[in-house]
């Protein structure tokens, strides 16, 4: 009877939670306000204006009809100093005046930027975004509501869920549609008006003319891009605990402290566990025998190349059966590869706490010089503070869906301490002195390390400041309390709280912790562990060679790394063996029809928010890992592989491979290992080498271009190419039958050299290597440290001028702010724990109480 009493109450938990959420919801309030003035206008800027909220008269909008009882209105308003905000109330009205509030809500809470010039057409609004004294967005605002098609395929659970954030966030149950266009370049005025059903944006050079029904402008649509409307779906108690956390009257200090007796209370009981019982978990092995078997003979044949880092010494004794030792990711039908490349991850764990020998720290290392690691915001955290969301998705493109081989979680949320975040070169939050900081540089270099301090002089951080020290080439970045681990040294910032406990706690929560760093070969590593402490996180992180290490996210729901395998949709599978596990999965790749998705979590022992989390759009920031087009390559269409070693070369990973096919040699190259000399200034770097030459044309039909996007460098063969795209200019090869040589770009965007006796054969070789197009390069291609290449004909071809292509300058991990050395609490502890552009004020609040 008590288990089925139990059984009852666990199943009605959600529910109950859900009862007490909308209860506390109604207890915020405002009471009673009466005003006596002659307009409902001037009755709520009055009553409003008591408590310190400064209402601009004319951009109020009411969104119900005129009358008395409850009625929905949003306005423009500010409260002390701060810039202008976009709000929702819900009051009471009763003869022109305003009676009661009894939801009010900042809306869109950007403390950074300020929202003007309001203006209504029907049932939508819109306002400008003004930040830096520049007019960067229109935002529209759907009064009906946000698209039902945003939340159609959820479950009643989720959709019941929204419903409440909705009114947390805007006051209404249905939400506020909004749509946001961004401006490029910035303007430095605009003007905002509404007439003929239209929204209309005067700019200094250009008027825009916005149809709120419709997505697209009907011209001068190249000014705006309009951010994705998407909304992450809600997990379930990690939404009851951030929507508690949020709510005004119970704030995060009551919830960490909570969480700081709960996980301290939890970690007794599994020390008292162990003591009495021995193991308090599996000691299955991360992978069985077999696969074991086949990742030691992997990596017997990756001497060359120098991974995975050196094995893990064990720190406690005795040690458990294959702790620390990396075993190679092969042969796993849940994990991509890029195809004739070597293994890119590699596997292993290790114990580091004598307390607690039952915790296990799992180790994921992954080769940067094969895997591009990328940041992705999401569509509700990290909270901006000029208006801009991220897409809170990977990029559905057909150029990096395929690529798509991980993800894994980020860091803390805005309010727990506005920890800097920029994606794809649009900052979020600005970044904050001292803080642990990952970067990806535009080269898709991995840097980590502590952010600056104060600029000198200084005495208090601005965010001008902040910005101002970004480097120049980051594209991505992200922030996360203070190192874990710098050098040898274990908590250099001597840092004593660590989330899930407040500034003042006395002691360690010992909870699931996740983390990163940059090892001192050049390699990356994810760290997860259950019951975790920073000593012994910072412990492990040193054991594996770690330079740099950070701590990111914490708790079993907000931490996961998944692994994908992503095919185009006409490519099925391999079949397994076997039937799904548990957290393992098969399906379409959502949002993206033409490609499906196996995948599997990283550590059977994490339980996130779901399974998968991350293909899915996600309202937390997180990370995701892509495999870069590594040498040799896919193989010829007759099956002939590309060889690496018949071209002398200097490391890995390799700039060139040969082949040869029916009378041709096809030489194909890794345009971000030798980068052609317009693109960069590789030439200009002592030290670097000069790998070889194009002997092409000044002048020609056709062009080699290359396009820059994130990190990524795009080539393609186009006719009518822009200059400043334009790599090299020939013949097409197609119409030139006396050619003998030519260069294309095949499907992974390898370039791809070819020489031939003649130009039908030379054209029938390339396209056996995936490309369509080539130009005619009438001096070919010569190996500068070779000093000649014998072409396909056995003539000498000499040194040539041409497009030099010169060796990659940087290396692929590195140390963000080197010089920036620890400091004393009381030095950096004022700056990171005071508020700068978020000031927690979610929901809606009560006034005159």
């Amino acid at each position: 009877m008590r288990e089925r009493f139990r059984t009852h109450l666990r199943s009605r938990r959600f529910v109950a939670i859900l009862a007490a959420l909308i209860a506390g919801a109604a207890a915020q309030a405002r009471g009673a306000s009466f005003t006596n003035e002659a307009t409902t206008d001037a009755s709520l800027v009055a009553s409003l204006g008591r408590d310190g909220l400064r209402v601009d008269p004319e951009s109020i909008a009411w969104v119900d009809p005129e009358g008395n009882g409850l009625r929905d209105v949003v306005f423009l308003a500010a409260q002390g100093n701060e810039p202008t905000d976009f709000y929702a109330a819900r009051v009471r009205t009763a003869r022109r005046s305003v009676l009661d509030v009894a939801f009010l809500t900042n809306v869109s809470r950007t403390p950074g930027a300020a929202e003007t010039e309001l203006a209504r057409s029907g049932n939508f609004v819109a306002y400008l975004n003004v930040a830096r004294e520049r007019v960067e967005a229109v935002t529209i605002v759907d009064l009906r509501g946000e698209p039902t098609e945003l939340t159609a395929a959820w479950p009643a659970r989720a959709r019941a869920q929204n419903a409440i954030t909705n009114v947390l966030e805007t006051s209404r149950r249905q939400g506020l549609g909004r749509r946001r266009y961004a401006i490029d370049p910035p303007a430095e005025a605009a003007t905002l008006a509404a007439h003929d059903g239209k929204f209309h944006v005067r700019l200094p050079d250009v008027e825009l003319a916005f149809d709120p029904t419709r997505d697209e402008l009907a011209a001068n649509a190249d000014r705006v891009a309009l951010a994705p409307q998407d909304k992450g779906m809600p997990g379930g108690i990690t939404w009851v605990v951030d929507t508690i956390r949020g709510l005004s009257f119970v704030g995060p200090e009551p919830i960490a402290w909570l969480e700081n007796r709960v996980y301290g209370v939890r970690d007794r009981v599994q020390r008292l566990r162990y003591r009495l019982f021995g193991e308090v978990e599996s000691t299955e092995p991360v992978v069985d025998a077999a696969q074991r078997r086949r990742r030691l003979a992997a990596l017997a044949e990756l001497g060359e190349i120098g991974f995975p880092p050196p094995a893990l010494h064990p720190i406690l004794s005795p040690a458990n059966p294959g702790e620390g030792e990396w075993l190679a990711v092969v042969d796993d039908p849940f994990v991509g590869t890029f195809p004739n490349a070597a293994p890119a991850f590699a596997e292993t764990q290790i114990r580091a706490d004598s307390e607690r020998p039952y915790t296990r720290i799992y180790l994921i290392a992954w080769d940067p010089r094969q895997v591009q690691l990328r940041a992705v915001s999401g569509t509700r955290e990290p909270e901006s503070a000029n208006g801009a969301f991220g897409t809170g998705t990977i990029p559905r493109v057909a150029a990096t869906l395929p690529r798509v081989v991980a993800a894994f979680n980020g860091g803390f949320q805005a309010m727990h301490g506005e920890f800097g975040m920029m994606a794809d070169s649009v900052v979020y939050l600005p970044p904050k002195p001292f803080a642990a900081t990952v970067g990806i540089m535009r080269d898709g270099q991995i840097v980590m390390g502590s952010w600056l301090g104060l600029p000198t002089g200084a005495r208090t951080y601005s965010e001008s400041a902040g910005m101002a020290q970004i480097p120049e080439g980051m594209v991505d970045f992200r922030q996360n309390l203070t190192s874990v681990l710098e050098g040898e040294r274990i908590n250099p910032w001597e840092r004593w709280y660590w989330g899930a406990a407040n500034i003042n706690a006395t002691e360690q929560t010992f909870v699931d912790r996740s983390a990163l760093c940059v090892t001192r070969e050049g390699f990356a590593i994810y760290f997860w562990g259950q019951a975790m402490g920073i000593e012994a996180l910072g412990a492990a992180m040193r054991n594996a060679h770690c330079e740099r290490g950070m701590h990111l996210d914490m708790n079993s729901k907000y931490t996961a790394f998944e692994y994908y395998d992503v095919q185009p949709a006409t490519t099925p599978f391999p079949p397994l063996t076997r039937p799904l596990r548990e957290k393992e999965f098969e399906s379409p790749y959502p949002g993206a029809v033409d490609f499906h998705v196996r995948g599997r979590i990283g550590v059977t022992q994490m339980e996130p928010i779901r399974i998968p989390r991350y293909l899915e759009t996600d309202r937390r920031d997180f990370f995701y890992l892509a495999l870069r087009p590594t040498l040799p390559g896919p193989n010829l269409e007759d099956g002939t592989r590309f060889d690496v070693r018949s071209i002398p070369q200097s490391s890995y990973p390799w700039a060139f491979a040969k082949a040869e096919h029916a009378g041709a040699v096809l030489v194909r190259i890794d345009p971000a290992r030798a980068i052609a000399a317009p693109l960069d200034a590789s030439s200009r770097v002592p030290g670097t080498h000069r790998l070889a030459t194009l002997g092409a044309a000044a002048f020609g039909p056709l062009a080699l271009v290359a396009e820059r996007s994130g990190v990524d460098v795009t080539f393609r063969v186009v006719a009518d190419a822009p200059a400043a795209s334009v790599v090299i200019r020939g013949q097409a090869l197609a119409s030139t039958p006396l050619a003998h040589a030519a260069i294309g770009v095949d499907a992974s965007g390898f370039l791809v050299y070819g020489e031939a006796a003649d130009a039908a054969t030379l054209l029938a070789a390339l396209r056996s290597a995936g490309v369509e197009t080539a130009v005619v390069l009438p001096n070919g291609l010569v190996f500068d440290h070779q000093g000649a290449f014998v072409d396909a004909r056995g003539e000498v071809v000499q040194a040539i001028e041409g497009v030099a292509l010169f060796e990659r300058a940087s290396p692929y991990t590195g140390v963000l702010n080197p010089d920036v050395v620890p400091v004393p609490y009381a030095s950096w502890g004022r700056i990171q724990d005071t508020r700068v552009r978020y000031h927690p004020e979610p929901g809606p609040r009560r006034f005159n109480q």
